[in-house]
């Protein structure tokens, strides 16, 4: 029990970190540890890449590192993002095909949080009475909601089409 209490307490998190925690965590990921191609990290000198958690809700993989002598928890994408770009990131990042343990660099992009949730993939779950994600009946009206706005078609895959076009996706 006292374990994890003090486990709990020597954890560090990002929204903690002041800006000199930040560049000497940066500077200890860049001198021990290396990117590998496929979105995986390793530690140098080591054969196996860490072991990614999958904690989150969201399905997003979650490293611990030790760093000096505390557990430090980061977003494997964002280890990823540093370790490449020799940065952290400044805005959300964004993995381009909706995978989130898809951690390769060529997926990773910054964008705003407006953008980011643009590119979210919605689950293609049809709607029982129209048969089409994201579309209900309204009346004799076919009714999709596309940024907050609630928008009314005559049939409901016409609502589907425009609900595409303005940047819904489905997986």
């Amino acid at each position: 029990m006292f374990f994890d209490v003090q486990k709990k307490e020597e954890t560090m998190n990002k929204t903690k970190r002041t800006e000199a925690e930040q560049a000497a965590l940066l500077a200890h990921l860049l001198e021990k540890y290396e990117y590998l191609p496929g979105g995986l990290v390793r530690y140098k000198g080591h054969e196996k890449p860490l072991k990614p958690l999958k904690i989150n809700k969201k399905q997003y993989y979650e490293v611990y590192i030790r760093f000096q002598g505390k557990m430090v928890h980061l977003k494997y994408h964002i280890t990823v993002w540093a370790l490449c770009k020799i940065r952290w990131p400044t805005m959300s990042l964004d993995h381009l095909n909706g995978n989130p343990s898809d951690n390769r660099i060529e997926n990773l992009r910054e964008c705003s949080d407006s953008e980011n949730k643009l590119n979210k993939l919605l689950p293609w779950k049809p709607n029982p009475v129209t048969g089409v994600p994201g579309v209900r009946e309204n009346g004799r009206q076919y009714e999709c909601k596309i940024r907050g706005n609630h928008l009314y078609f005559r049939n409901p895959y016409e609502a589907f089409y425009y609900a595409i076009l303005c940047g819904k996706r489905y997986r």
